[in-house]
């Protein structure tokens, strides 16, 4: 039972993730020119990253709340560490 337990949260944890990457995607998607502005000059402000990651966690915490089996005692703060990732290699591969 307990190797059953862990094997799932371990599944979960990686369908939780992939719903925060396609929310990622999805945001990309919406702010496709504010994106194409503030990745024209190499470098992404602060403000720009706030409005992005925003938008994502807007997106993404909507769709885990309803992806069935999947909890997080702190949902919002963990899709903000999932989102730094994903944010930190998109701008690495820039």
């Amino acid at each position: 039972l307990p190797l059953l337990n862990a094997w799932l949260k371990q599944v979960m944890h990686f369908r939780g993730s992939a719903v925060v990457a396609d929310a990622l995607t999805q945001a990309l998607g919406e702010l496709a020119l504010e994106t194409q502005k503030a990745l024209s000059d190499g470098v992404i402000t602060k403000e720009e990253w706030v409005v992005l990651k925003d938008r994502a966690k807007d997106i993404a915490v909507s769709r885990l709340k309803n992806l069935s089996g999947f909890y997080k005692a702190d949902l919002v703060a963990w899709v903000d560490d999932q989102l730094d990732v994903l944010l930190g290699k998109f701008l690495l591969r820039i």
